[in-house]
């Protein structure tokens, strides 16, 4: 049986190996960072999911405008889960709804854009850009929707 800090230092070492390929694969850019997550289930194998770090910094910073709380508040059981949860949340909402929060919070694997970018790239006014963003939090809000990403979170209170 592996212990607490061999499942670390295992993780560590998955954790360089997969960078490495998936900067040679181009999956990633040099220095951009992943996280994985490794499980170890029964019957004993390992379940690695790779996603850049930005990703999830993304949805976890959208999650907590979302819930009202600190990023570092947000705790969540898996990454794939939480990309699923996401993309079936956002896909509920109108197509312009949905390119605006993935380009503000930078979920479509590339950097979160500024307001201004986001005005050059849509075309509209940036009072307008975030008309659009805060009725895409309250559709985003309504109980249907937000049951979605509950089950896969966990807010910590301090």
């Amino acid at each position: 049986m592996l212990t607490e800090s061999d499942l670390q230092t295992r993780k560590k070492e998955l954790e360089q190996l997969i960078g490495t390929w998936a900067e040679e694969k181009k999956i990633l850019l040099p220095g951009e960072t992943i996280e994985i997550e490794v499980r170890i289930v029964s019957p004993p194998k390992v379940r690695i999911e790779i996603v850049p770090a930005a990703n999830v910094d993304g949805a976890v910073a959208l999650i907590a405008t979302l819930f009202g709380s600190r990023t570092d508040q947000i705790k969540y059981e898996s990454l794939v889960d939480l990309e699923s949860a996401l993309q079936r949340v956002l896909s509920s909402l109108e197509e312009r709804e949905a390119k605006i929060l993935i380009a503000k919070f930078g979920l479509s694997h590339a950097a979160p854009l500024r307001r201004k970018e986001m005005i050059d790239m849509f075309g509209i006014s940036g009072s307008r850009i975030r008309q659009i963003e805060m009725k895409a939090f309250r559709k985003m809000r309504h109980p249907t929707r937000l049951r979605f990403l509950q089950e896969f979170m966990r807010i910590e209170q301090d």
